[in-house]
């Protein structure tokens, strides 16, 4: 009878342990690396990347300013592994560590669909309270611009407006956006909103602005050949070159619509974020103003505006002063 008891202890205990290590095993695959064997060489074109998961290697591929030189089966291998990253499981493995349960907790109406929870991340962001996981968030913003199944679900309330303004690309979601944004204040405000969201995200690297990246690309070796891609660097490098007369109509028709976007969500612009933050800050500028978008910007704006006037001392920068000016005459 003790014989036949231990026995069943220990088939119990041994049946645990195997699930157990079977679900640890699942869990952590997307977290361990896949793409480092693959991918050698990397580091000659991403020297300032520690490229120690794949995750650095998607990073690394996605911002090289010189994706020709990369090896075409580690190219592949490297856009599979992105596509796959949006599945909802595989999304909340990758968040788990930095995470835990905090993401899964979030009021999100969908997270089935491939990049959902990504999406809803996003959009919650000022919810998540662990700060190594709204750090970890922030960087996987990236991924919304390398899969169209991502892009579509932050623009899902433009259908109507993309019918009628006709800016239906299936294949290249990054074209109907940009035709979007050139409709920006004929839009309904539910479309309204989610495009400035990406244009937010978008403003962060000019790789994520494909069709300016493009038509830019001769004013960009010509003018900004030294500027790093992130930070919004190359969209202010550019800007103050836009009168030059080397710049073509194609480029300058699309700093237009990137300043267009400026004038009705300031966080467009990084250079004015960054000029305008401590303004903001010290003139509690955030201060009881409304939900509203628009409302909102006009609040701020118009309290940074106050305090020049009433001769605060503030650091309150010409660029931030001059795209303040763009907002008021554009009204």
């Amino acid at each position: 009878m003790t014989s036949c008891f231990f026995r069943y202890y220990i088939i119990f205990y041994l049946v645990i342990f195997i699930n157990y290590a079977c679900h640890g095993s699942s869990l952590n695959k997307i977290n361990q690396p896949q793409l480092l064997s693959e991918c050698k060489g990397l580091d000659k074109i991403c020297p300032r990347l520690e490229l120690k998961s794949d995750l650095d290697i998607l990073e690394c591929v996605q911002f090289s300013d010189t994706p020709n030189n990369i090896d075409q089966n580690c190219l592949s291998n490297v856009w599979k592994f992105a596509a796959t990253l949006l599945n909802y499981q595989n999304m909340l493995e990758l968040l788990d560590p930095h995470c835990q349960s905090e993401v899964v907790s979030l009021p999100c109406n969908s997270r089935e669909q491939p990049g959902a929870l990504l999406k809803c991340a996003i959009e919650n962001i000022s919810q998540i309270k662990r700060k190594d996981c709204k750090t970890y968030v922030e960087r996987l913003r990236f991924l919304t611009f390398l899969d169209a199944r991502a892009m579509n679900l932050f623009i899902e309330e433009c259908n109507d407006d993309v019918a009628k303004y006709n800016c239906e690309f299936d294949r290249n979601p990054e074209v109907t956006l940009s035709c979007l944004q050139k409709y920006l204040l004929k839009l309904k405000k539910a479309c309204q909103t989610q495009v400035l969201r990406l244009s937010e995200l978008q403003a962060e690297n000019v790789k994520y602005d494909k069709q300016l990246l493009t038509k830019c690309a001769s004013e960009r070796r010509l003018f900004c050949e030294d500027v790093s891609m992130g930070s919004g660097q190359v969209y202010e490098c550019l800007f103050r070159h836009k009168d030059e007369q080397r710049m073509s109509p194609q480029c300058a028709s699309e700093l237009l619509r990137h300043e267009q976007l400026i004038v009705q969500d300031y966080q467009v612009s990084r250079g004015l974020v960054r000029a305008c933050k401590e303004d903001i800050k010290n003139n509690r500028c955030r201060k009881s103003v409304s939900d509203d978008r628009d409302i909102r910007l006009a609040q701020i704006l118009l309290c940074l505006e106050n305090a020049t006037h009433y001769g605060k001392i503030i650091s309150i920068i010409v660029f931030c002063i001059f795209k303040q000016k763009i907002f008021f005459f554009n009204r």
